[in-house]
């Protein structure tokens, strides 16, 4: 295995607040818009001259490839890389290695943070976001797309007298079980396959032991090698998992998050909403960095622009007829789903040769949807007529957006709020309307913490009250073990004898 090792090389961060900390000194400022797009254009497949000069019969081998590296620089794709970018800023921001020693944090477990969780008042900061898309849109192509421009991992050396290696992202995918400790595993894999090694698989994945075991090495390892952002990949298996596995993954990540301050980005199809919306905390916290939609693209200028792009790479002798609209016949077959389109293009010119003919055409596009792509044209031809019922391709749609809410989402903010320092409702509900009336100006979060500062002060006056005190006396019942307290061993079998637990060895012997 290649490792993928860079030495760490500091510069001076834009940011003055970000002076001084290694671990964003050692990584680049946030690109514009257009140095962004600058970097992407540069790739991309190989170009229609380029493989036009190879014989005919090799050509098509270079089509699979399309999908692949094919890309249009775009809004979406810039957003994915402002959100990846300010999330590992704002995760390395809290754990400079010059005021946190990292053997420190590696000697703290994951159950260690876990049990403070539950004594500790003090606020937890989350960046964790959620991309949400449907099946085909580009989401996990333009997350490959910008984790490839970070490094893979940087080697720090003589930091305030530690060597370590930076693993700014990981991406790993969700076991399509739910299981927690797959997810563990395929860190670990990832990691090995960064560091060039077999590690830590070998090391922390063995046939007896349990997911609570990975999850303590799993977090170890966070801290060991100063991961910037948790990516997960294919959320939407959770809500395949069976026996509550969802629910134990998803507050896993829930755990991570608060005690690694580790933003994790998750990524999935609409069935994604779903599954967040039964726990408003665990959606309220995977959404406070920032929760991206990506629906099928209508039938635009942007779409057109696609199309344009994507007929650049003809590897046929000829190019398709430029008086077709051939963006309107795209859109018909793959309704702004990308993949399908470019699915589409592959296909018709593997058809192409395959026929030999020079070009592709209408028939021949028409001719490969129908050959190829036929195990869901039903369904494109459904929504097409308008007469699919959306739960026959959930991946296909995104929730409607309800506008028509009569929740006060301020209440709910708050009460969400609380939840995870578990005040009692009966305690803080009746307050909370009372709380934002007198503090108008406060944020949620300020009012939540006003409320927790009252409900600690009414546990101090509770406490502090005298009460009588009342001695508790042993309610013995007949042959109660507790009655045979003594210190001589004699007294004590006699006790035993006596009560019929044990029985005297003469009585049955001949």
């Amino acid at each position: 295995m290649e490792n993928k090792i860079y030495p760490a090389d500091l510069r001076k961060p834009a940011n003055p607040s970000h002076l001084g900390n290694p671990l964003i000194e050692s990584l680049f400022d946030q690109l514009t818009a257009k140095e962004f797009y600058e970097i992407l254009v540069k790739r991309g497949p190989l170009s229609r001259d380029e493989v036009l000069k190879m014989e005919r019969s090799i050509r098509a081998q270079f089509l699979d490839s399309i999908r692949a590296n094919f890309l249009i620089p775009n809004r979406r794709l810039f957003n994915v890389y402002e959100l990846i970018h300010s999330s590992i800023n704002n995760s390395y921001a809290l754990r400079n290695p010059l005021k946190n020693s990292i053997k420190s944090n590696i000697q703290r477990d994951y159950r260690d943070f876990a049990s403070q969780l539950t004594d500790n008042f003090e606020p937890t900061f989350s960046n964790s976001s959620m991309i949400v898309g449907i099946s085909g849109i580009g989401k996990t192509t333009s997350i490959n797309i910008v984790s490839a421009l970070f490094p893979p991992a940087l080697q720090h050396t003589d930091i305030d007298g530690e060597s370590f290696i930076q693993i700014p992202i990981v991406k790993i995918e969700c076991p399509k079980d739910g299981s927690i400790k797959d997810l563990c595993r395929y860190f670990f894999i990832e990691l090995d396959r960064i560091l060039g090694r077999k590690k830590y698989e070998t090391e922390y994945c063995r046939n007896r032991d349990n997911a609570s075991d990975r999850v303590v090495a799993m977090s170890k390892l966070v801290a060991a090698h100063c991961v910037g952002v948790l990516i997960v990949d294919e959320i939407q298996h959770l809500s395949k998992a069976k026996s509550g596995g969802h629910e134990a993954m998803l507050n896993f990540f829930l755990n991570l998050d608060n005690t690694l301050h580790i933003p994790i980005i998750v990524v999935g199809t609409p069935e994604t909403v779903d599954l967040f919306s039964e726990k408003q905390r665990l959606r309220r916290r995977f959404t406070a960095g920032a929760a991206l939609r990506w629906d099928r693209l209508p039938n635009d200028h942007e779409w057109n622009t696609i199309i344009k792009q994507l007929f650049k790479y003809q590897y046929t002798e000829e190019q398709a007829d430029p008086n077709v609209d051939w963006a309107s016949l795209f859109y018909s077959h793959a309704l702004g789903v990308i993949d399908r389109a470019i699915k589409i293009f592959i296909a018709s010119q593997k058809l192409a040769f395959k026929i030999q003919a020079k070009s592709i055409t209408i028939d021949i596009v028409n001719k490969a949807v129908n050959n190829t792509l036929w195990i869901d044209e039903d369904i494109f031809k459904s929504i097409r007529e308008g007469n699919l019922n959306q739960s026959r391709a959930m991946d296909l749609f995104l929730p409607d957006e309800k506008t028509d809410r009569k929740e006060n989402y301020r209440l709910i903010n708050i009460q969400n709020e609380l939840l995870d320092f578990k005040i009692p409702e009966n305690f803080y509900f009746p307050l909370i309307e009372d709380f934002i009336n007198k503090n108008p100006t406060d944020t949620d979060t300020e009012i939540a913490f006003k409320i927790i500062k009252a409900f600690r002060q009414e546990n101090e006056k509770s406490n502090s009250k005298s009460t009588k005190q009342i001695k508790l006396q042993p309610n013995y019942i007949e042959g109660d073990l507790r009655k045979c307290n003594t210190d001589d061993p004699s007294a004590l079998h006699q006790d035993l004898v006596d009560l019929n637990v044990i029985a005297k060895l003469q009585d049955y012997m001949i």
